[in-house]
């Protein structure tokens, strides 16, 4: 004769051990029916004693290398709080190693771009660069400045400065034709007229100018057109006593103390907007220096050069290119 027995038994555990021990009991029970009994255990455990495998999510993060400007980072920093990313700052090196941990990663650079060669196109690095030292070619990456800046918008600007701080009439231009930035000369001729009609320009080539020729035709200000050559040759005027127009960021050993007013970059102005196109998926952009995008700003204009009527004058000739009031004509 052969009995078969059903045992239900709902456990209530408060420790592993206590499992082992309660279905060590069932197993004596099925020897004692000489393992012919027909055991179905149903044990419940609490939600609490249930653990999930660990996973690990990917993370965002949002990496500022070095040699960034404050105001940009700045400007990037507010986005990733707002956007609930973490930041990290460092170099090139440990920002490699950050994005090999895997994740997402916005990254904010500026000038060279050669760490990028070792991104896989395919990566989830996006990224912003500052003024590119070479061409760009990633799917998300985006840029800023370097070659695209409304250097029309630009020349008109140090046409109003130096316009504006001609007492004598008379501007010196310093030119270096073989680095013209496009629109940038067109520009600067229809700001200086704009600002001073009765001005004239008295032309040299920044390579080797004379100051003498300069001071002889009652020269007090110069401009000059942006390239390599434009810092040596400022400094040099800075010395005879003339005041200049800058156009982009002061170099190092340039000194303000001459400096009429300047035409700035600012990056900072565009940073967000490129960072939330590509985090809504938006490839890699061109973003470039403007004054209708508050990017390209009058800055640092002296009291000394232009007086606080004329620097409204100027104030009011950069309000009017933003509301578009006021067109530069260039010709392709």
């Amino acid at each position: 004769m052969s009995y078969r027995f059903r045992v239900s038994a709902r456990l209530t555990l408060s420790a592993p051990k206590r499992l082992a021990s309660s279905l060590a009991v069932f197993g004596l029970l099925s020897l004692a029916c000489g393992g012919a009994a027909n055991l179905t255990a149903t044990v419940s455990l609490p939600a609490s004693t249930i653990a999930p495998s660990p996973t690990r999510a990917p993370t965002t993060i949002l990496f500022v290398v070095e040699g960034v400007p404050a105001n940009a980072a700045e400007a990037a920093r507010t986005w990733a709080a707002e956007s609930g990313l973490s930041v990290a700052d460092g170099t090139q090196d440990e920002l490699m190693a950050s994005i090999q941990q895997g994740g997402r990663a916005y990254v904010l650079a500026a000038g060279d771009t050669s760490w990028l060669s070792g991104i896989d196109a395919e990566s989830e690095l996006r990224a912003v660069v500052i003024d590119p030292e070479g061409a760009l070619s990633q799917p998300g990456v985006s840029t800023m400045g370097g070659a695209a800046v409304r250097w029309d918008q630009a020349g008109f600007l140090a046409g109003v400065v130096a316009g504006h701080t001609a007492d004598s009439g008379a501007v010196g231009w310093l030119t270096d034709e073989s680095q013209a930035a496009p629109g940038f000369n067109q520009g600067f001729e229809q700001g200086l007229a704009y600002a001073c009609p009765r001005c004239r320009l008295v032309h040299q080539a920044q390579a080797g100018f004379d100051g003498s020729a300069f001071a002889s035709q009652g020269v007090d200000v110069v401009a000059l057109t942006p390239g390599s050559g434009a810092a040596e040759a400022a400094a040099r005027a800075a010395e005879i006593g003339l005041w200049f127009a800058w156009v982009g960021g002061l170099p190092e050993g340039l000194a303000p103390d001459r400096l009429a007013g300047q035409i700035r970059f600012a990056p900072e102005a565009l940073v967000v907007q490129a960072f939330q196109a590509l985090a809504d998926g938006q490839g890699g952009q061109t973003w470039s220096y403007s004054v209708e995008s508050g990017s390209l700003l009058l800055a640092d204009l002296n009291d000394q050069a232009i007086s606080p009527g004329k620097q409204r004058l100027a104030q009011e000739a950069w309000d009017k290119l933003a509301r578009g009031e006021l067109q530069v004509l260039t010709q392709e």
